[in-house]
């Protein structure tokens, strides 16, 4: 199953587009310092229900995710991104969420080991590395727009500083990892 899936990056790539701005990304959202997790902020915004039943169905990244000591950049998909990720894939959200090591993998590679704010993006860009071991994701600034490895761009104006130590970005699509060599 993993390798028709990291097949299908490059179809998922090739497809991927900007969305509408959705009403509930209005603005910067700062909550208070120490009192909220990822997993708590995600959970109160609509347009991540998707990926909150992601992170539920994944022990290892739903443990980081309900801690409040974790400081991570956050790449998180949007509902829309999903639907257009297990559309490329022909996949259903159930068999995604029974495939733990896949889905762990997907999500690991949302994850920077960096806080990272999108406002420091640079038309040079930047690799940062993600949780999930030897893969990075590169960050650049490409006409007003922040990008992720060309593809997916973080919907502005919308990020999430968790209580001073995690940053939540949403993007417009699921990045899936490069393919093993």
């Amino acid at each position: 199953m993993i390798a028709r899936n990291t097949a299908a990056v490059f179809v998922l790539l090739a497809a991927a587009s900007c969305v509408t701005i959705p009403p509930c990304f209005a603005g910067r959202v700062l909550l208070g310092e120490n009192k909220d997790t990822i997993a708590s902020v995600a959970a109160t915004v609509p347009e991540f229900s998707t990926l909150v039943a992601a992170v539920s169905a994944s022990p290892t990244i739903l443990a980081a995710a309900t801690d409040p000591s974790t400081k991570v950049t956050v790449l998180a998909p949007t509902n829309e991104a999903f639907t257009a990720a297990l559309a490329s894939l022909n996949m259903t959200a159930e068999e995604l969420l029974a495939d733990t090591e896949l889905l762990t993998k997907v999500l690991s590679y949302h994850i920077v080991t960096t806080v990272f704010d999108s406002s420091a993006a640079t038309t040079e860009g930047l690799t940062l590395d993600t949780l999930l071991p030897n893969a990075t994701v590169f960050v650049q600034l490409v006409d007003g727009k922040v990008m992720i490895n060309g593809v997916a761009t973080v919907v502005a104006p919308f990020d999430v500083d968790v209580g001073g130590k995690s940053i939540v970005h949403a993007i417009d699509v699921v990045l899936l990892p490069p393919a093993k060599e």
